[in-house]
């Protein structure tokens, strides 16, 4: 199957090519032509709009009015099919920290989604915000439900679902790099969300397998004031 996009704005990664034609066979990008329509190929025409890659989003609650968390199949799909109409052909629907049955019952939510929806994107997987955030860092996620991370308590979800893909955590909080070390095992991307961290500590996470940030200006800490006594003894014995 020979498919011929005409008469768009092609994005491409160097620069944008107003006379191309992009041509796709079984689905998959072959090429960029110029001149004549490949011969057997579906036209397809742009009417003059951009031509872009998918989005792929790695962090979104939900949209179109569903939120991911509604503890139903529909809104997963309802908020997916949102996404694609704006152009994210990829993305990993994402939880809020929550009740462990809520979380769980969004993990079976996620899977009859993934395998049901049609004319969507694709799911590339689940990515786990919470609970193992700083409680001065927790943003809108609910206080009530933020945890410190023990081994008994993430392996416990991590076993409900084979979904996630990427967990955001606050390294800082007691067993939170040792959640760093059971998430490399398992192949699943460790991200840093919500977190009050100093230098060191988020030096001492990417040596354990902290790899990304999870929204780096929003719900973490900016500008800090650490007082070391002895700096201050010194200081006040100046003056």
């Amino acid at each position: 199957m020979k498919t011929a996009i005409v008469g768009g704005r092609l994005i491409t990664p160097e620069r944008i090519i107003d006379d191309g034609i992009l041509c796709l066979e079984d689905g998959k990008i072959s090429g960029i032509v110029r001149g004549e329509v490949p011969e057997g190929a579906k036209v397809i025409h742009a009417g003059g709009n951009y031509v872009s890659p998918g989005f792929i989003d790695l962090h979104t609650h939900g949209g179109g009015g569903h939120d991911f968390m509604d503890g139903t199949a529909e809104a997963v799909e309802g908020a997916c099919r949102a996404h694609l109409v704006h152009g994210t052909t990829s993305l990993c629907p994402t939880t809020l920290t929550s009740t462990d049955e809520e979380l769980f019952t969004f993990f079976d939510c996620y899977r009859k989604a993934k395998k049901h929806m049609k004319n969507g994107p694709d799911l590339l997987g689940i990515h786990m915000e919470g609970p193992y955030f700083s409680m001065e860092q927790r943003g809108a996620q609910d206080p009530n439900y933020l945890k410190i991370p023990a081994e008994h308590d993430y392996r416990a979800m991590l076993d409900r679902s084979e979904d996630v893909v990427r967990v955001s955590a606050a390294p800082e909080l007691p067993g939170a790099l040792e959640l760093a070390d059971e998430l490399k095992r398992r192949g699943i991307l460790a991200a840093i969300g919500h977190s009050d961290a100093v230098y060191e500590t988020v030096a001492e996470a990417w040596e354990r397998g902290y790899t990304h940030v999870t929204h780096l200006y929003s719900g973490m800490s900016t500008i800090r004031r650490i007082q070391h006594f002895a700096i201050w003894e010194w200081w006040r014995a100046r003056i």
